[in-house]
């Protein structure tokens, strides 16, 4: 998004007054400004139920400083997809799904992803899935109950494709596309040791944001 804003190295590096500092005097009111560079926002792009559920609270605190609102809204969507961790337990029995559901919750990729303000938090269960392609698929081919299981999901997010349809647009609603000479001219450009080395730094607990 380029100056004045900050990278994570550049923040703390800076010294705790200053950074406290910072933190108190975001008012409110910033969180209404309009960008001062325009860009695609990849997060507007997705389905709305989890941002329609988190509004209320979040106008609830609607005069507490940025960093606050932040913080509640990362620890409601730890709250929120922590539901999730017993599913396997129940769905695969005592023992094997006791290990499947302690395997989740000691999973630091899965916290990462599920406690940032973004609804990775709902869209990782099933049972109640945020309007994904992904979960229709999942509820069509692996439900138990076939058509009868897919129906919260088509109840849920049927509606979200169907607009898409209608707006012209892709049928994710995704505005950025990238063809397949794109997609496949990419894989060229991926650093892959690097890349391998975050996935098994996330997926061991290594990584800052994980310790």
């Amino acid at each position: 998004m380029g100056p004045p804003y900050l990278t994570n190295e550049q923040w703390w590096a800076l010294p705790r007054e200053e950074r406290e500092e910072r933190q108190r005097a975001l008012p409110p009111e910033f969180a209404k400004q309009p960008a001062a560079d325009p860009f695609t926002f990849y997060e507007a792009q997705q389905p709305p139920l989890y941002y329609w559920m988190f509004s209320a609270p979040l106008r609830l605190a609607g005069s507490w400083h940025l960093w606050p609102r932040v913080l509640m809204l990362r620890l409601l969507s730890m709250a929120l997809a922590s539901v999730a961790i017993p599913l396997p337990w129940l769905a695969a029995g005592e023992t094997l799904g006791f290990w499947c559901a302690a395997l989740i919750a000691v999973a630091p990729g899965f916290a990462l992803d599920v406690c940032r303000v973004a609804n990775d938090s709902l869209a990782n269960r099933a049972d109640f899935p945020e309007a994904y392609l992904l979960a229709i698929v999942q509820a069509l081919l692996l439900c138990r109950r076939s058509l009868y299981g897919a129906a919260p999901a088509l109840l849920i997010a049927g509606w979200w494709y169907l607009r898409n349809i209608m707006l012209g647009l892709p049928f994710t609603g995704w505005i950025q596309h990238a063809g397949l000479a794109q997609a496949l001219g990419a894989v060229f450009q991926i650093h892959w040791l690097s890349t391998m080395q975050v996935i098994a730094n996330s997926s061991s607990g290594l990584e800052r944001g994980a310790s």
